[in-house]
């Protein structure tokens, strides 16, 4: 999973209309998050919340920035919501919980005239043996409830069909948004760490570098399993002549499932890991999964367009 590919992703359909939109949204939501019970008194006071150190989401395109922001490091836009307030996660909670279950305005006019083509060719094909006017009653009603049946089960269906036909990128991510301008030669080089080893969250292992990816599914709603989560980070570390920052560096090697009982033998905490990043482990299944870059690795490396340097481990 690329960065070039999450960041064209959040930026499609991002109209300016619509960027005004969600700003007001977002402005109506901290005027929510702000009141308390002591307002009554004229009083302000802060909101309660989390005692997890949590991120700050941008509602345009799902980024996670790890520290107070005013603005997306990825977009820049100002629709930046702090996660660690509980009214404000829980509004994004239910309207994760909305667009979860909510059926596109073009699918009934797909799925109504389906259904009533259904029962038309039902009585078609019951009328080729001639029925009497007692037996039309009975088919009339047979067709009916056929119609019924099929006009109220398939739109949930066809929804979650055509979700499956499309990509969706991650509703949190956390990629490298920065790359590097003069763009080096692609190259192969050892990794060199050059500031403090990273610990991978879910399997504990001691790295260079890791990407996290998080699958998640809900019972009942109209959906299929969705990426919740995209995270990459990186340590500080040089690459040949290339020095990198810290979360500079796209761990790109294929992703492998961790079973959540070995993650929380290992030290992981699933619910605290969700909740920082606006995300509940009650709301459905979560898979996990992760790849790891160890430190002194041979990998190859790869700019691209964009001068995001990409690490994978591959022979010469």
């Amino acid at each position: 999973m690329s960065a070039g590919f999450a960041l064209a992703q959040a930026a499609a359909g991002m109209r300016q209309v619509e960027r005004e939109l969600r700003r007001g949204r977002a402005a109506k939501r901290w005027a929510t998050a702000r009141q308390t019970r002591g307002q009554d008194e004229g009083e302000i006071h802060r909101p309660l919340r989390s005692d997890i150190a949590c991120s700050w989401l941008c509602e345009d395109c799902g980024y996670l920035e790890d520290e107070v922001a005013t603005e997306c490091t990825a977009c820049s836009q100002a629709a930046v919501v702090d996660l660690g307030n509980h009214q404000v996660a829980d509004m994004l909670r239910d309207a994760d919980e909305r667009a979860r279950f909510k059926i596109p305005g073009w699918v009934p006019w797909v799925t109504r005239p389906l259904a009533m083509g259904v029962g038309v060719v039902f009585l078609f094909g019951a009328s080729a043996w001639e029925p009497g006017p007692g037996t039309w009653l009975l088919l009339g009603l047979m067709g009916l409830v056929l119609v019924g049946v099929l006009w109220a089960a398939l739109p949930p269906h066809v929804t979650r069909l055509s979700r499956h036909l499309r990509t969706h990128r991650p509703r949190r991510w956390h990629l490298p948004t920065t790359g590097l301008n003069p763009s080096p030669p692609d190259a192969f080089a050892s990794v060199e760490v050059t500031g403090t080893l990273l610990n991978a969250p879910f399997s504990g292992a001691t790295c260079a570098a890791y990407q996290l990816g998080v699958l998640f599914d809900a019972t009942g709603d109209n959906h299929p399993p969705q990426w919740a989560l995209a995270e990459a980070r990186s340590a500080p570390l040089r690459l040949g002549d290339v020095e990198l920052s810290a979360d500079q560096l796209l761990c790109d090697e294929r992703l492998k499932r961790v079973d959540e009982e070995d993650a929380r033998a290992a030290g992981f905490d699933l619910d605290s890991f969700l909740r920082a990043r606006g995300l509940f482990s009650s709301d459905g299944s979560y898979v996990l999964f992760e790849a790891v870059l160890l430190s002194g690795a041979e990998v190859q490396v790869e700019f691209g367009a964009e001068g995001i340097p990409r690490a994978s481990l591959r022979t010469r």
